[in-house]
């Protein structure tokens, strides 16, 4: 027994050794404000919220660096998180930036226009600015198996979408008017939170080359779907700077902030790399946004 609560005893003085040797201790004490780094992946949902508002709510936090590696989700997760970044941003105002080294596109990129800043690695692509809906009409398979379904439904609008059913002119006049209206709706953050970036890198094109397409013209072409490499996205003014994750880190030193995880741990290239790699298993599917 005595043996045992020592082991207990030296395995909590190792783990608090570990936890507070000098180096992290100088770094919880220190008095350089923090830029807290969080880590967003796969398809955009409510536990991006929860990581967001955990970083916004420390006192401690000057700024939140969101890593995110998002081909986008759905409308409806989108929507709710937008609101609540707008909400958190409104209660505590702090600087906020996203920075991505793969993928940051449809609905990741809709939230990551709430940030003062973007920045992307050389090897990242975003944009995919749009809206996409899939409605599967299997009712040629089923007849082709000898499958009748029959299904019941109180009005003709009722269980819009169900595969065993035929696409009708209706049907495909909502779904138009459904994506139509999300779009603006995307267009509409877009130009609200980079607006003056865009008007800015339109008047830059024009005057390097010539140009000769109208600055509605040039937002239709950049919001048509299509993702750009870090440098194109910020010679379209839908990104602000290229930095590898190390340059990142440098660049947020300089300008005096020390950077740290939610707890308070800091932010090491090696490990922090290491542990986002292996969240990641494979290559990041570009998921747009449905």
């Amino acid at each position: 027994m005595k043996t045992l609560s020592l082991l207990i005893a030296a395995f909590f003085f190792c783990t608090m050794f570990v936890c507070c040797a000098p180096n992290n201790l100088q770094h919880l004490h220190s008095k350089k404000p923090r830029a807290t780094m969080i880590h967003l992946r796969g398809p955009v949902s409510p536990a991006w919220g929860t990581s967001l508002y955990n970083a916004f709510k420390d006192k401690k936090c000057s700024m939140i660096v969101a890593w995110i590696e998002s081909g986008g989700g759905s409308v409806t997760e989108v929507k709710l998180l937008e609101h609540r970044i707008r909400t958190m941003r409104n209660e505590y105002p702090k600087s906020f930036m996203v920075y991505s080294e793969r993928i940051l596109a449809s609905g990741a990129y809709w939230l990551a226009c709430l940030a003062d800043s973007i920045v992307l690695s050389p090897a990242a692509y975003c944009g995919s600015i749009g809206v996409t809906y899939t409605r599967i009409d299997s009712t040629k398979l089923d007849a082709a198996r000898g499958v009748v379904y029959h299904i019941f439904r109180s009005g003709q609008l009722k269980g819009l979408g169900n595969p065993h059913l035929p696409i009708t002119a209706h049907e495909i006049h909502l779904a138009s008017l459904r994506i139509s209206r999300i779009y603006r709706e995307f267009i509409s953050v877009l130009m609200e939170k980079r607006g003056k970036r865009l008007a800015s890198a339109y008047d830059s094109l024009q005057t390097m080359v010539d140009y000769p397409m109208s600055f509605d013209d040039f937002i239709m072409t950049i919001t048509d779907g299509d993702v750009f490499a870090g440098d194109d996205a910020c010679a379209y003014g839908l990104a602000d700077k290229v930095l590898w994750f190390d340059q990142l880190l440098g660049f947020l030193k300089s300008n005096g902030y020390k950077v740290s995880t939610v707890r308070g741990m800091p932010v090491t290239k090696g490990a922090y790399m290491k542990a986002c790699d292996s969240l990641m298993h494979h290559e990041i599917p570009v998921e747009l946004i449905r």
